[in-house]
């Protein structure tokens, strides 16, 4: 069973990723990720009743709101990378982050001994994390599509990025 959870689990953040990255391309990185936290929370709400047994202490509570912060500024940070670069080179990034780090925390913080195969597969993705980074060289620079939004008003990275200007930059542009 918790292997099918966490089969969903991971489905269920690739959508919201590739909604939130589209979205956020389209409105403000920062109040897409703040829906999605509100999203969240009236989720977890609707969904504790079902969970049984006891209602949660201070301590679940505690950590439960410091677990949304990060969340939430992971998402904006996320999110904002998504609206400025190339979906395809942030997400990976992103996801060998969030693959490595709670296994290295389980290892010296909760003293939990992840095995050797779990080891292997953290060494075996980290170097992907830059393999991504490094794909983004082969896009042309300046191209005259993404260029053609630059103007004082409109970010520098619609000319060093490989993602279409937004609407407001190429309406900031003037003819």
């Amino acid at each position: 069973m918790g292997a099918l959870l966490a089969l969903a689990s991971a489905l269920l953040y690739g959508v919201s990723d590739v909604v939130g990255g589209v979205v956020s391309r389209r409105m403000s990185f920062v109040r897409v990720a703040l829906w999605g936290q509100v999203g969240g929370l009236v989720a977890t709400v609707l969904a504790a009743p079902l969970g049984g047994g006891a209602g949660p202490t201070s301590a679940d509570l505690l950590w439960g709101g410091l677990s949304g912060v990060g969340t939430g500024v992971a998402m904006v940070a996320l999110f904002r990378g998504m609206s400025r670069g190339a979906m395809s080179l942030v997400v990976p990034v992103s996801a060998v982050g969030g693959l490595a780090l709670p296994v290295v925390v389980a290892a010296l913080v909760v003293g939990e001994r992840p095995a050797v195969w779990t080891w292997a597969g953290v060494l075996l993705a980290l170097p992907r994390s830059g393999w991504s980074r490094g794909a983004g060289r082969g896009l042309r620079r300046g191209t005259p599509a993404r260029c053609a939004a630059a103007s004082p008003r409109a970010s520098a990275s619609a000319c060093s990025t490989s993602r279409s200007p937004r609407p407001e930059e190429v309406r900031a542009s003037g003819p």
